[in-house]
């Protein structure tokens, strides 16, 4: 089931629907499988709309390969917070 946190985005465990797993081709255990991990598309896109696609069926879907570049500079900017702490700390 889908969970939930106060942030924006979160990252969330599910189930797809066997419907989709049909659709997919069936389950394979490396492209397609019953259990996933991933993000609400429309979390992500309040506040990236530009790595959220709209499939021809109406269902979002997010380009995960456009937030990896994200992902990093936010570790950055994390890094540098901690290290801005540690040295109010010592």
């Amino acid at each position: 089931g889908v969970q939930t946190c106060a942030l924006p985005i979160c990252g969330v465990m599910y189930d797809w629907k066997d419907s989709v797993v049909q659709s997919r081709g069936g389950l394979d255990d490396y492209f397609v499988r019953k259990h996933d991990t991933g993000v609400i598309a429309q979390e992500v896109e309040s506040v990236l709309p530009e790595v959220v696609a709209n499939r021809p069926d109406g269902t979002k879907a997010v380009r995960y390969e456009k937030l990896a570049g994200i992902i990093i500079q936010a570790i950055n900017e994390l890094a540098e917070q901690v290290e801005e702490i540690k040295k109010r700390i010592e």
